[in-house]
């Protein structure tokens, strides 16, 4: 798995099986893109970013390798409802999911790292 597409696929399996809610791919849903730059207010530049309306993720075109999935997974978490900084390392924490689970009729909610 190396392309966006694969890897969006990827934190999208994750987040479904942390929520037990599906989480799919598809028209309609919050478009992920490439951007050239994602500038902080420091100057730095960001992995990621989730605008404020939630309705798209930007992945800066230089984050690559396991930083990709880390990015996804936490920018996805945003798309979906998250507005803390859970999620961070690209692990769906049990905080990050308590954040979305208000917004989603998840099932059996069970963050990654604990068994089921």
């Amino acid at each position: 798995m190396n392309g966006l597409e694969d890897v969006t696929a990827e934190a999208a399996a994750r987040w479904s099986a942390a929520m037990d809610y599906p989480v799919e791919l598809g028209e309609g849903g919050v478009p992920v893109e490439l951007a050239l730059r994602i500038p902080r207010p420091d100057g730095s530049d960001a992995p990621g970013s989730t605008t404020v309306t939630r309705d798209l993720i930007r992945i800066n075109q230089r984050t690559r390798g396991a930083q990709l999935g880390r990015t996804l997974v936490h920018e996805m978490g945003h798309a979906l409802g998250m507005v803390s900084e859970y999620a961070r390392g690209g692990v769906i924490d049990a905080e990050a999911l308590a954040e979305v689970c208000e917004l989603y009729p998840c099932g059996r909610i069970t963050p990654e790292g604990e068994a089921p």
